[in-house]
């Protein structure tokens, strides 16, 4: 997917960035370890899953937005929560 930073992006565009956002995500954090690491060889830190699921929602946020602002007829790039019902337990 090739996009262009000087033009504006279209809703299919901003749509494709999340998908593909989302894919690489779900790749990095299996491929991650659970606990962050530091790595002597490079004398970096290696992110652990959590740190990179943050990142994966936070950019998803982040375009959702943006296309719920630029193209607010079009349907949200989020899915939609369901509200929980309580359950009352008998004694």
């Amino acid at each position: 997917m090739e996009i262009d930073v000087n033009k504006p992006w279209t809703y299919e565009q901003i749509k494709e960035m999340v998908a593909v956002i989302m894919q690489e995500g779900v790749v990095k954090a299996f491929n991650a370890p659970a606990k962050r690491g530091w790595s002597r060889t490079l004398n970096r830190q290696i992110e652990s899953k959590n740190d990179i699921n943050r990142a994966t929602n936070i950019n998803v946020q982040m375009l959702a937005q943006m296309a719920a602002e630029r193209f607010p007829g079009k349907p949200s790039l989020l899915a939609e929560e369901d509200s929980v019902a309580l359950v009352k337990v008998a004694k």
